[in-house]
Parts: C-alpha cells; sequence; structure tokens
C-alpha cells in the first residue's frame, strides 16, 4: 500500500519511496518499505523506531481506524503511542497528538520511464509484473570485450532483482505493483540500491548511459548511486572503459554465460576466470552456478 502523510496534505506519490509493505504477523503487521523494516515501537513518546534489514527484527503493527479512511499506526500491544506523522526519521507521539494519522491508499502501479533510446534499469523491495510492449533482462556474463550478455525475465520480477527494461524512447509505463514472493534469478549480475547512494567508491561501478545512440554501461564521473537503479560493480567485469549491450543475441540461461570453460575452471558471473575464490560469493564451475560456503 502506499502510505501518506496527511500532516503535509500531498497525496500518495508513485514513486518506490512512498510504497510500503504490509506482511501479516501475528494478530498485526510488519511493515517495510525500500529494504528496511521498522523495527518494534518504542512504548515511549518521540522515540526513534529503528530500521532493519532483517525481517527477523520487524515489530508488529495494528492499523486503529479513527475515522473513516484515517488510521493510527502503532504498537500491536500499546496504542497510547503511534507513529509521528510529522517527522524524519519516523518516531512515536501520544494518540492526542496533532498530525498522527495517516491516509492509506491501495498501490497498484509504479510508473517507469525510458531513456532517449529506449532502456532503463530498476531495482524494487516489491514484486512487479512486466507490462506488454516491453521485455525485461537480467545480465548472466559480460566478455572479456566488455559485451554485455542478457536472458529475458518473463511474467513477475521477484523483490530485490535488478532488470533492464526496453521499450520505446521516452516514454512512461505502469507496472504492476505485486504483493508476491517468486524466487529469484540464479544468476544476475546486476546489483541495485533503493537509496540515493554518495558513498560509493569512485571507479568501483558502471551505470546505464548511452553513446552514439547504443545502450551503454560506463563508469560514472561523480561516484553516486540514484535511488532503485542498478549497477554493475567492477569486481564482477573486465577491466573495460566501455560496456556494450547485446540486445540480439539473448542467452538462455547461466549455461552459455560462459563459452569454451575448460573442465574445473572458476569464473566470476562476468566470466573472468579466477585461480581462489572468497567465501559466499558465486562463480561458475563447470558451466553451473556454485555457491562458494
Amino acid at each position: 500500500s502506499a502510505v501518506t502523510n496527511s500532516a503535509v496534505a500531498r497525496q500518495a506519490s508513485a514513486d518506490a519511496a512512498s510504497i510500503w509493505r504490509f506482511s501479516a504477523k501475528g494478530l498485526g503487521y510488519t511493515m517495510s518499505s525500500q529494504g528496511c523494516n521498522l523495527k518494534p515501537q518504542p512504548l515511549t513518546e518521540s522515540t526513534t523506531i529503528g530500521l532493519s534489514a532483517d525481517k527477523a527484527e520487524a515489530g508488529t503493527y495494528f492499523f486503529s481506524e479513527k475515522e473513516p479512511a484515517t488510521y493510527y499506526l502503532s504498537h500491536a500491544d500499546y496504542s497510547a503511542y503511534v507513529i509521528s506523522a510529522m517527522r524524519t526519521p519516523v518516531v512515536t507521539a501520544t494518540n492526542t497528538s496533532s498530525a498522527t494519522t495517516w491516509y492509506i491508499e491501495p498501490c497498484t502501479s509504479i510508473s517507469l520511464k525510458t531513456n532517449d533510446v529506449g532502456v532503463t534499469t530498476a531495482y524494487y523491495d516489491f514484486a512487479i509484473e512486466i507490462p506488454e510492449g516491453v521485455k525485461a533482462y537480467r545480465v548472466v556474463s559480460v566478455t572479456s570485450e566488455g559485451v554485455v550478455k542478457l536472458s529475458e525475465l518473463n511474467g513477475i520480477i521477484p523483490a530485490g532483482t535488478g532488470f533492464v527494461l526496453k521499450g520505446s524512447p521516452s516514454t512512461s509505463y505502469d507496472v504492476r505493483v505485486l504483493n508476491a514472493d517468486a524466487a529469484t534469478p540464479d544468476v544476475n549480475l546486476l546489483r541495485g540500491t533503493y537509496f540515493r547512494n554518495t558513498s560509493m567508491e569512485k571507479d568501483s561501478f558502471y551505470t546505464l548511459t548511452t553513446e552514439n545512440n547504443d545502450v551503454v554501461m560506463k563508469k560514472p564521473a561523480l561516484a553516486t548511486m540514484a535511488a532503485n537503479q542498478c549497477y554493475l560493480s567492477a569486481e564482477d567485469v573486465p577491466d573495460v572503459e566501455i560496456l556494450k549491450f547485446d540486445f540480439d543475441n539473448i542467452v538462455d540461461g547461466v549455461q552459455t554465460a560462459v563459452s569454451g570453460q575448460a573442465n574445473g575452471a572458476i569464473h566470476t558471473l562476468g566470466g573472468v576466470q579466477v585461480l581462489k575464490t572468497e567465501k559466499g560469493r558465486i562463480y561458475i564451475k563447470n558451466h553451473r552456478a556454485v555457491l562458494i560456503p
């Protein structure tokens, strides 16, 4: 659902930061947005409510209707203190304070706009349905010449899955938002950020851009990532200046991501052969994805 702060009298926007996901937990719900879950609400006034990427640390919240379509949001066991609609970060307030009620509206779609050559990337903490008239892809490998090899995604794109969307130039598409869980692809080099990130290390990543009407990825001049966008880590791809997308030769999964791989050889997901592996990372060995324990 899209949650809107009634105190500032603004309508629910269609960007990812305005979308909250409510998941049933006991008699209440957990609340999450942009990959962060609200921790249990402190039972004191004007106290910051913590955030965590770990779902196991999420608190349980109730919706108490004050009047039609407006609600208090509060700890499941104690409604004297509620979530304030006045401050950032999220804090508590007494339920008699001003600006503590919220409008809650169903969220059915989010808008995605392609660039001037008809491509964009996105990364959400909720699932979406691929709209008609466009195609969506994951990145399965990058050749030593810097050619980005793609595999098509179909139907539902799971939460936490970076993707490339290809449609008509400079066109906005309404993408259906789903409150559903789906398995993430085994191999996908695209990483993403939920929030604007200004602390990325310079020259450590590639972002989407265009060059001579071609879709490419380059290391940005400023080490900044926009919210809900994708990038390729320099650790996962060959050290080249420009990465070029190959939309004409779509591959079918990881089996073709590394061609001509010798038996026993180990490659990164970007197709770079390595002699040593790192714990917790996925590599390709004998044409199969392998997680190093």
